[in-house]
């Protein structure tokens, strides 16, 4: 470290911003090449203290079964292969997914798998499991994970592997604020210590972005509050470009109704495929949609469903839809509760049995959709490699792998194979390309707008303004649209540029650990995600996977077997799309009823 023009300057060969699964991955694979040194920042105080990861708490890893047989001895179902898996991921991600990059998640899945295990983290190979969307059980857990959580878990090896490691390093309460280029290639970014309220540079030949979704545009959300699509607003800012940023999956479990129960994830969502779902007139409505599997469906469809009734005006009381147990025996539920080695507490010990009983006697919860996984994202190619020399990135911050649906347990698994991928290919580069200097003009240009709302003495609440976007962007980028519903987007997210933010402003004004000026960086960074989701989704006339057009119902495989790419040029989105990378199946033709 040293002091440059008032900055604290770290110098470092790469610098992962993210240091959770995929970051975590990433840093852990730079770092075995020991004449590399890496610098990982997170926002939270430690590696697992911020971030989706650790909200992962009773997730699994997808990884085909014959891996799972061969390389860690588990008794799992060998029919099942690298290219039975590759067909599932395709086939419900609409066949609009980076076919390169799926060949990448299922061949080299197990072996992070095995690496992992190297470094201590204890797979439970007692039982597997099968989401909709999977053939095969091949959905696995860490052994503890019901009782400490999978990402917990993660963390925790990772954390043990980074510090053994003497070129690595780990600083927390860093926000990343904008990447540094000179001559068009990577030369560092600019973060904030969130502590003392310093902007502080790193000098990197390598970035790697690893930092997750940005969940936090809409209100509802299953991650943690804080994210906010920083990754993705640096990246837009710098000139990366973006893939199908308009297919973000949503999920109906979100509690509404009663109030006071929603504490932290709920311990028996695994129930939530066992409940009846109804409308406000009382209509079990998922039999319009899949008359066979009902409410077993995957989760894009699940959404998509509770949305349109909601915008049709059939919905529950206070806005959602009813959610009942009421048609199982009540010897059932309690068999689901005693399987867990919990019971019907959550991680936050937060006790949901009296609500299950109430339950059982007929109470229906009212349900609303929650954010949950961006499938797009920066653009990058099988080594984790953007458009910018020098700039990678990996996991959920990274689009094309997914297309236009997730199915579970492929999230864990993308950020340990592409995590791995980013950080050897990132490592690789720092050894053998020049180090670029850092353009100081950039660095200033960011501390200004910046340190703006601190400079202000009135203007925009960033409290306030960011609740407003999280709601408008709910109502016109949530998993049912229009066209006119994204124009009013694209013009709201020009008006925000233009007028409100320019205008944020902090009553605090003492810059160490000012949470009310993290909110209104926040708040910039998220509209500029709504801008790349609502230009992303307005050229995609037809409905697939996460993305219903109300105006163009239908699955359009003739002309929309495409992906949408966005970059920002000057100060504007700019979108064109391109062929799908396929590698061995074709996609189909026709135009077929969603959800094709």
């Amino acid at each position: 470290m040293s002091n440059k023009g008032g900055y604290r300057v770290y110098t470092t060969d790469v610098l992962v911003i993210g240091v959770e699964a995929a970051g975590g991955f990433a840093a852990i694979k730079a770092s075995e090449d020991e004449e590399v040194d890496v610098i990982a920042i997170t926002k939270g105080s430690d590696i697992g203290r911020a971030g989706a990861t650790v909200t992962a708490q009773s997730s699994s890893f997808a990884i085909e079964c014959q891996g799972l047989h061969d390389l860690l001895g588990a008794p799992a179902d060998t029919r099942d292969s690298p290219e039975v898996f590759f067909e599932d991921v395709v086939r419900e991600g609409k066949n609009v997914n980076d076919q390169t990059l799926v060949e990448s998640l299922v061949r080299e899945c197990a072996p992070r798998a095995k690496e992992m295990e190297d470094w201590g983290f204890e797979w439970d190979k007692t039982w597997f499991y099968a989401s909709p969307g999977h053939t095969y059980q091949r959905e696995i857990y860490p052994v503890r994970a019901k009782d400490v959580g999978t990402g917990v878990l993660m963390c925790r090896v990772m954390k043990r592997v980074l510090e053994s490691r003497p070129n690595s390093q780990i600083l927390g309460s860093m926000l990343a604020l904008d990447l540094l280029t000179t001559g068009g290639e990577i030369a560092g970014a600019v973060a904030l210590d969130l502590v003392t309220g310093e902007l502080v540079v790193f000098h990197a030949q390598c970035v790697v972005i690893a930092t997750g979704g940005a969940q936090c545009l809409y209100p509802y959300v299953s991650t943690g509050k804080e994210m906010t699509g920083d990754g993705h607003a640096m990246a837009y800012r710098a000139g990366a470009e973006f893939q199908d940023m308009e297919y973000i999956q949503f999920i109906p479990g979100q509690m509404i109704w009663p109030p006071g129960w929603h504490v932290g994830v709920m311990p028996w969502v695994g129930l939530m495929h066992c409940t009846w779902w109804y409308n406000g007139l009382g209509d079990r409505f998922m039999r319009r949609w899949d008359p066979v599997l009902i409410e077993d469906v995957t989760r894009d469809m699940w959404s998509v469903a509770v949305a349109t009734e909601v915008l049709e005006g059939r919905a529950s009381e206070h806005g959602g839809m009813y959610i009942s147990l009421a048609h199982l025996p009540g010897d059932v539920v309690d068999y689901v509760g005693k399987s867990s080695p919990v019971g019907w507490l959550n991680y936050s010990d937060f006790d949901y049995k009296p609500l299950i009983e109430m339950m059982k006697e007929g109470l229906a919860l009212e349900m609303a959709n929650y954010c949950h996984f961006w499938m797009g994202g920066i653009k990058i190619n099988v080594d984790g490699e953007t458009n910018i020399p020098g700039l990678y990135a990996g996991g959920e911050c990274a689009g094309g792998l997914n297309g236009a649906n997730r199915i579970s347990g492929v999230a864990l698994t993308q950020c340990i194979v592409q995590g791995a991928r980013a950080g050897i290919s990132a490592a690789a580069r720092a050894k053998k390309s020049p180090r670029r200097e850092v353009d100081w003009g950039q660095v200033e240009a960011c501390r200004a707008w910046v340190y703006r709302p601190l400079e202000r003495e009135e203007g925009t609440n960033p409290m306030e303004l960011r609740d407003q976007v999280t709601e408008f962007a709910m109502a016109k980028t949530g998993p049912v649209r229009d066209q006119v519903m994204l124009e009013e987007a694209i013009a709201e997210a020009e008006r925000l540029k233009k007028v409100e933010l320019p205008h944020l402003y902090c009553k605090a004004k003492n810059p160490a650990y000012n949470l009310e000026w993290v909110q209104a960086i926040q708040t910039m960074n998220i509209v500029q995600v709504l801008e790349l989701v609502a230009n992303s989704a307005l050229p995609v006339e037809n409905s697939r996977g996460a993305h219903y057009r109300r105006d163009y119902p239908d699955t359009d495989n003739d002309n929309f077997i495409k992906n949408v790419v966005a970059k920002q040029v000057d100060g504007r989105c700019e979108v064109r799309f391109e062929p799908v990378k396929i590698t061995s199946i074709t996609p189909p033709n026709g135009i077929r009823p969603y959800p094709g």
